[in-house]
């Protein structure tokens, strides 16, 4: 005995019921409006964010969500969506989330989570005494004094995360 099949209108092949009538649904394109973040300015908050979602999972024992970060995000900035952001505030917002990521790559369980914990740590000291403090060996005489060492390629994961510290809280 045949089965009767009742609903949308179909035909059957091989047993299996294929719609010819699809429902087609309207497609959302959403532009972007004058005087808010641009698509390449959108791919780098994507980006941040991603970072900043990918080492918390590592470093902290709960996984992080990027609908949590999001959220975070719009809620520092008062909108409702990462692209309503106006175009001016761009450069806080990627200020803001590259501090949400120093903040985690400063906790203590950064260096063994985060497999380029070191390099970057080093990278960060050397061109914050570079470009911001105006001389490359900024942090020598802190770290000769502090741990009697000439390198920062000496330095103790602990201690590099102090030298870290220093040099990003000393003033121009």
């Amino acid at each position: 005995m045949k089965q009767k099949f009742e609903g949308p209108v179909g035909q059957v092949a091989g047993g299996n019921i294929i719609n010819i009538n699809p429902v087609l649904r309207p497609r959302v394109i959403v532009k972007t409006g004058d005087g808010v973040v641009d698509a390449k300015q959108k791919a780098e908050l994507k980006r941040l964010v991603g970072e900043w979602v990918d080492a918390r999972s590592r470093v902290r024992k709960s996984r992080s969500t990027y609908g949590a970060a999001w959220s975070a995000f719009n809620a520092n900035f008062s909108i409702n969506s990462y692209a309503e952001l106006p175009m001016e505030r761009f450069g806080e917002a990627c200020a803001w989330l590259r501090r949400q990521l120093a903040i985690i790559n400063g906790m203590k369980s950064a260096s063994k989570a985060l497999p380029d914990w070191r390099p970057k740590a080093i990278s960060a000291i050397k061109a914050r005494c570079k470009n911001q403090l105006g001389d490359s060996d900024a942090y020598k005489p802190y770290i000769q004094t502090r741990f009697d060492k000439s390198s920062l390629t000496e330095l103790t994961d602990d201690e590099l995360r102090k030298t870290k510290v220093y040099v990003m809280g000393k003033k121009a």
